[in-house]
């Protein structure tokens, strides 16, 4: 009888956790502080920042129990603090407005490994990052990973999501794998994603027209809410600076930017063009750095796709013609020579 009891007791437990939205157990972490970061899916595909939430919790009983009021298909990203920050240290969900999920994460030395029910696509998104945290050491797993998953699941909703972790300059081999998959995978929350993939594949990047040919033209809203269309600056030098003001080579590179905008500012305009840091700090870091260049705030990583930029800072010096002179992926002395060369 008393077993029947306890039975009956551990069933209505594990029924219990399907009445929540999520359910996340957390087994040999010390800290009980919980990060959780959530944001729309349309947000995530687009690559935009502004709309994150991070909400912070401590667990009970090592279990964190959330009651989300979904509108949307969200992507929702759980941490330890014990390992906030790490690489691949994270549980990533993708959740529908109806959908309620338990989630076990469990620490296994320095990564971690997570198991999901209540969910197909959830399941194999628990799969997809178990394997990226025991074997990604680089960008060459990452793409081997993703590349081989999608080609494993053909049918899977979340070969899709996946195939969004790829950098700009594989997103042709992204489009490949997604027309091999099958039409099941595009239903739902994951419908849109096609489009999305194919749309990031057939953009335009200065890694195809190289230096020499036309710069890719666009219009941004800057820092003082004007428009600033490249095209209407033709006959200056315009120097197109992505960075993230965060980051320590650029802000390294502030000062001598700043200097040499001063000098040649008659001939040369720069565009800082902010991609990581979120709009509040961007706004008090123009004011601290007192900055008079154009600056403009990348909502989306449209301008970061369409330039080809892979890390912080970005200088692409472009001529009065409109067309790409020079692209400098790091800060150094290569590009103020070029400057004090050009400026002569």
């Amino acid at each position: 009888m008393r077993r029947v009891v306890l039975i009956l007791l551990m069933l209505f437990a594990v029924s219990c956790q399907y009445e929540h939205t999520l359910v996340v157990n957390f087994e040999g972490f010390e800290s009980d502080k919980v990060s959780v970061i959530t944001q729309s899916l349309s947000d995530y595909a687009a690559d935009r920042k502004g709309d994150k939430m991070i909400n912070r919790y401590s667990l009970h009983n090592n279990q964190l129990i959330l009651d989300i009021n979904l509108q949307r298909p969200t992507v929702v990203r759980i941490y330890n603090n014990e390992q906030l920050g790490a690489p691949f240290c994270c549980a990533e969900l993708l959740l529908d407005c109806d959908d309620k999920v338990v989630c076990t994460m469990r620490r296994v030395n320095e990564r971690i490994e997570t198991k999901v029910s209540g969910s197909r696509l959830n399941a194999d998104l628990a799969e997809f990052n178990n394997i990226l945290s025991k074997e990604c050491t680089g960008q060459e797993d990452h793409v081997r990973i993703i590349a081989d998953f999608v080609t494993s699941h053909p049918k899977s909703q979340a070969s899709p999501f996946v195939l969004l972790d790829f950098d700009y300059a594989d997103y042709k081999y992204a489009k490949q794998l997604c027309d091999k998959l099958n039409e099941s995978c595009f239903t739902g929350v994951c419908a849109p994603l096609k489009g999305v993939i194919a749309k990031r594949a057939t953009m335009p990047t200065i890694s195809e027209a190289s230096r020499g040919e036309m710069a890719p033209d666009f219009t941004a809203v800057t820092a003082t809410g004007e428009e600033f269309t490249l095209s209407e600056w033709r006959g200056k030098w315009v120097v197109l600076f992505f960075c993230d003001i965060g980051e320590v080579f650029c802000i390294l590179g502030m000062s001598s930017m700043r200097r040499y905008y001063n000098l040649h500012r008659d001939r040369m305009e720069v565009v800082c063009i902010e991609c990581e840091m979120s709009k509040r700090l961007w706004k008090n870091s123009i004011k601290a750095w007192d900055l008079d260049w154009t600056s403009i705030y990348a909502e989306d990583k449209t301008l970061y796709y369409l330039y080809g930029v892979e890390g912080y800072p970005t200088k692409i010096i472009i001529s009065p013609d409109g067309i790409v002179h020079q692209y400098y992926n790091t800060e150094g002395e290569e590009f103020y020579r070029e400057i004090d060369r050009i400026m002569r």
